[in-house]
């Protein structure tokens, strides 16, 4: 059985943080490979406004997995065929459904792991999965028993990066070429986007 790590995000757009999170779980053992499980329609941010359009995200990150090429990356586009907006719970069901010989697991930084617990079916989310928590500066103690039944704590060097910090960067004109991978830079300025 093949053991799976869903990093789940829009990747709007994608940073070197979020490749590098996804290979240090593949490189420290934690999973045999990652996917990127693009949502098209996250509820969050459709209200906020701050979603580049869904058909560039998911060519940017076909283009950046094809010059990758890195066997263990993929890209999960399930969401794009499911009702919108896209909700985790029910794309990790479809995901379970859909591959029962694959041992998934969940792969984030400890900001989204400590937003889950705030969503409507959160609780259900870490009691439901295994997950591969990167911590950035947080005391183990302070997570909820639920948190720690579920969840491996993993500290590596991962730049300290965000999309809405690259965002913001393009739309000043501040440099940001450093944040994202080359791939990513490219596609963003071929097509004018986050301008």
């Amino acid at each position: 059985m093949s053991r799976i790590g869903l990093f789940l995000g829009s990747f709007n757009p994608l940073t070197n943080s979020h490749v590098a999170l996804a290979k240090s779980a593949v490189a420290m053992g934690c999973v045999d490979g990652a996917w990127f499980v693009l949502s098209p329609a996250n509820p969050a941010k459709i209200r906020k406004n701050i979603l580049a359009d869904e058909e560039h995200r998911r060519e940017m990150m076909r283009d950046f997995l094809l010059k990758e090429n890195d066997a263990t990356l993929k890209l999960c586009d399930i969401e794009y065929e499911l009702p919108r907006p896209s909700y985790t719970h029910n794309t990790l069901r479809v995901l379970k459904e859909k591959y029962p010989d694959v041992e998934f697991s969940i792969l984030c930084g400890s900001d989204t792991l400590a937003k889950i617990l705030t969503w409507k079916t959160g609780n259900d989310i870490v009691r439901e999965n295994k997950f591969f928590c990167f911590r950035r500066g947080d005391k183990l103690e302070t997570w909820p028993d639920i948190v720690l039944d579920r969840t491996e704590f993993i500290d590596t060097d991962i730049p300290s990066l965000s999309s809405t910090l690259v965002r913001g960067n393009i739309s000043s004109g501040t440099a940001y070429n450093n944040m994202v991978p080359n791939s990513i830079a490219d596609y963003i300025e071929k097509n004018g986007l986050y301008r």
